[in-house]
């Protein structure tokens, strides 16, 4: 499966060119959180987009993937991660992660890397090395627990 993952900075202003891949992300986001799991408009779209990096990835030039990194006083928060449904169990969604946790670990170094993941999805983030807290939350009517990546030694 040949695919590309692009980088979408947070940094000044925005490229027309990556204001363009931006709305790609938001039409998966759209996709996945707003028409399949019922999210409402007004919580998916909460205004932090513009202060957020994004990564999208494509496949023969197709977005099929995205998510966004936005600092915060915790550390670095993964958000946001969708992969369109006809992708999913492909590795897609490990492809993305494990992007931005290289991204992140250049440019962020020590920072903590952490994400509010859907109950229903833990088991996927655990093999990427996410480990769970004690915090539990529900966004978007969906229950979320916090985990932080926790490189292997």
């Amino acid at each position: 499966m040949c695919m590309e993952c692009l980088y979408i900075g947070s940094y000044g202003t925005k490229s027309q060119n990556q204001k363009e891949l931006l709305v790609k992300c938001i039409a998966i986001r759209r996709e996945v959180f707003i028409e399949e799991q019922s999210v409402p408009f007004e919580i998916e779209q909460d205004g932090l987009d513009t202060m957020s990096s994004h990564l999208l990835i494509e496949k023969e030039g197709v977005p099929i993937a995205t998510m966004r990194m936005r600092r915060t006083d915790e550390g670095i928060k993964l958000e946001r991660i969708a992969v369109l449904k006809s992708f999913r169990g492909l590795g897609v969604g490990k492809i993305l992660v494990n992007n931005a946790i290289n991204h992140l670990r250049e440019e962020e170094h020590q920072a903590k890397i952490y994400l509010h993941a859907q109950e229903s999805a833990t088991q996927f983030y655990t093999t990427l090395s996410f480990v769970f807290t004690e915090e539990k939350t529900v966004e978007g009517g969906i229950n979320h627990v916090t985990m932080v990546y926790s490189p292997p030694l």
